[in-house]
């Protein structure tokens, strides 16, 4: 289905304050925790706190991710 080669998604960090938005193909979320990501924020988010800090939930419809 078309719907699964598309996703928007959201970085959260533990207090669930959003961090970054995206969208792209389907396991496109997975820069958010990979400390490869083309975003410089992101990666120091990630490389500067716990594993578990950064928290990515997927699957969001795109006219709600713009109200994140």
């Amino acid at each position: 289905m078309i719907k699964d080669l598309y996703e928007v998604y959201v970085a959260y960090d533990k207090q669930g304050k959003p961090l970054y938005v995206g969208q792209g193909a389907s396991g496109r979320h997975k820069h958010c925790t990979s400390g490869k990501s083309h975003n410089k924020l992101l990666n120091k988010f990630y490389f500067t706190h716990e594993d578990d800090e950064l928290i990515v939930k997927k699957n969001f419809k795109k006219s709600k991710s713009i109200y994140i």
